[in-house]
């Protein structure tokens, strides 16, 4: 894995768009899932009373499992194991599971109770966000994968 990310550091030094473009997702897509979640749920309140809760409690859930995971695990970031400066400034420690591709990838999930055109999109930006997190050099993969496996056995538990 070292050398993956040496090889994106030097693209990014190399080709500064690409890089000014990874930074742009990598800042945006959060912003995106917290607003999607945010519309989602008024959305549920005023017309899908019946699934409201679970568009709250699924999620709370999820992070709840995450946020213990990595206290539990604290595994070191990439940035830290191999001694490189990551894309984007992060805090130490606490890398598996990936809280930002969890959070994403729960709230796409659970955007699926209003709306398939929305659910669809909250998916996209999960992707986006989940591929960010690996390019900017903050987590690993298995960081990754792990936070969506632990998103789609939530959503799946009823």
């Amino acid at each position: 894995m070292k050398n993956f990310y040496e090889y994106m550091l030097t693209l990014y030094n190399h080709h500064p768009r690409l890089k000014a473009i990874v930074i742009f997702i990598a800042k945006i897509t959060p912003l995106i899932s917290f607003l999607l979640y945010i519309m989602v749920l008024c959305f549920a309140f005023m017309y899908k009373r019946e699934v409201f809760l679970t568009i709250i409690i699924k999620p709370l859930i999820a992070f709840l499992i995450v946020t213990l995971l990595r206290k539990l695990i604290n595994r070191a970031r990439p940035f830290e194991t191999y001694g490189f400066t990551p894309l984007v400034s992060h805090s130490h420690g606490e890398s598996f599971p990936s809280r930002h591709t969890l959070s994403s990838t729960i709230i796409g999930l659970v955007s699926f109770y209003v709306s398939p055109v929305i659910g669809t999109l909250g998916i996209i930006n999960a992707i986006l966000v989940s591929l960010s997190r690996l390019l900017t050099c903050v987590h690993y993969p298995n960081d990754i994968v792990s936070a969506i496996i632990v998103a789609v056995i939530v959503f799946i538990i009823n």
